[in-house]
């Protein structure tokens, strides 16, 4: 649980550095969304691990990605973007649905397993 914890400390700071860095690439790019709904989506799931009972890392998580974007529009060189924001959330909500699956199988009984002779 802990390492999963420092990756969740270190993805987070990963994603708050990369996102407030000066970019030399255009605004618009065409993986941008992708790129968001997959970073998001790794701090969900890595925060959903972390802190398995606690539903409120995603919504957390999600302003947290709101006070990003907003310091991105007070910068000279990044842009604040409604749709990024929405990324974000799509990203948090696959990491939502996974976990919810994985910890669905997880609960089912192992099936063709032998039985005690």
């Amino acid at each position: 649980m802990r390492m999963v914890r420092v990756g969740f400390g270190v993805a987070l700071l990963a994603i708050t550095v990369l996102s407030l860095l000066p970019i030399e690439q255009p605004a618009v790019s065409p993986n941008d969304k992708v790129n968001h709904l997959l970073g998001w989506g790794l701090i969900g799931l890595l925060g959903g691990l972390s802190w398995p009972r606690r539903w409120r890392v995603w919504p957390l998580l999600w302003g947290y990605s709101w006070l990003i974007e907003v310091a991105q529009g007070l910068t000279g060189y990044r842009l604040f973007s409604i749709a990024d924001g929405f990324a974000n959330l799509a990203g948090l909500a696959l990491a939502v649905v996974l976990l919810s699956l994985w910890y669905k199988m997880r609960a089912l009984p192992r099936t063709g397993a032998r039985r005690p002779e």
